[in-house]
């Protein structure tokens, strides 16, 4: 009997250790971390804020090792260990020189950047979610959270907010509160638009301010809020890498292609203003040109990351 539960016990230490390996070495989705370590979110925090921290140069796997090996044959009259035990102490030091790290060279103030052609999820303190497209950052006040939750945002992401105090978005064209809903915001430039999936949302700048639900959206116009709908029974959307338009600037389309596939676009001045329908993946980046060239009579031509737009000729 003993025997059976010792084995469990080693079983269950041994995924326990494979389950903190894969997390310290990125090797997790984003729906794996919510499985095993959604119930410690301000772990999830602090484990993606170290990332940007510069740490020493790594050891290769045969120098960690021997470096390990000679500290605990020191001691190997008071304790044996095993290659499971160097494991577990290993992943145990990495969180605790992670989590040092962070409330080292911390302060109060916890910022995320999604770079070019990256889009990224990042659990805030209460459980709540982010995901960042790219070229986003936000930042919230961690020692204040409690008692105040607000994020600020520069670019485009989509929230899913737990139910609890008010929780606002504050970008430079405006504010989003909300008590708990899920919905997506982008702010770039001199541009706000908030779209509602779930829940109440409340958006509001200096001079208007518009309440939306589930199905209903709100853009700038000028210095109103301008509210119309949208099918909130799709799931395309831009995190599955589908980016729909319904009479937009083509401007402004190819600025997102640019943030999604790290290019440059230049077009020419009387096309920036035409408004263009329809819609664009992330998979291959002739298709999404193709996508929006051929409509819109266009042509394209590629050298290394430049794009050049023009119009065809008759």
């Amino acid at each position: 009997m003993n025997s059976e539960k010792n084995h469990t016990n080693m079983s269950n230490d041994k995924r326990h250790t494979n389950l903190f390996q894969n997390l310290l070495e990125n090797r997790m989705s984003d729906a794996e971390k919510a499985e095993h370590f959604g119930d410690n979110p301000k772990f999830l925090t602090i484990l993606e804020q170290t990332k940007s921290l510069n740490v020493p140069e790594p050891k290769t796997e045969t120098e960690a090792w021997a470096e390990l090996s000679a500290k605990l044959n020191q001691t190997q009259n008071r304790i044996k260990p095993t290659r499971a035990l160097y494991v577990s102490m290993a992943a145990a030091a990495s969180v605790a020189l992670f989590i040092g790290l962070f409330f080292m060279f911390g302060n109060s103030e916890t910022k995320f950047t999604a770079q070019l052609g990256e889009h990224k999820t990042v659990y805030l303190p209460d459980s709540s979610t982010v995901v960042m497209n790219a070229e986003t950052e936000i930042s919230f006040d961690s020692d204040s959270w409690d008692e105040n939750r607000e994020v600020k945002l520069s670019g485009e992401a989509f929230f899913k907010v737990k139910k609890g105090s008010r929780f606002a978005v504050v970008t430079p064209n405006g504010t989003v509160e909300v008590l708990g809903t899920s919905f997506n915001t982008f702010a770039r430039g001199t541009d706000l638009n908030v779209a509602c999936r779930t829940g109440k949302v409340k958006v509001s700048n200096k001079t208007d301010n518009q309440i939306i639900t589930p199905g209903e959206s709100v853009k700038t116009s000028g210095e109103k809020l301008v509210k119309s709908t949208f099918d909130n029974t799709t799931e395309s959307d831009w995190r599955s890498g589908t980016f729909s338009y319904e009479s937009a600037d083509l401007q402004s389309v190819f600025d997102e292609m640019e943030r999604q596939f790290k290019v440059k676009i230049s077009l020419p001045k009387d096309a920036k203003l035409r408004k263009y329908s329809g819609n664009f993946d992330t998979k291959n980046i002739n298709e999404a040109l193709q996508n929006v060239c051929i409509p819109m009579s266009l042509s394209y031509t590629i050298n290394g990351n430049k794009i050049e737009i023009s119009n065809k000729q008759n």
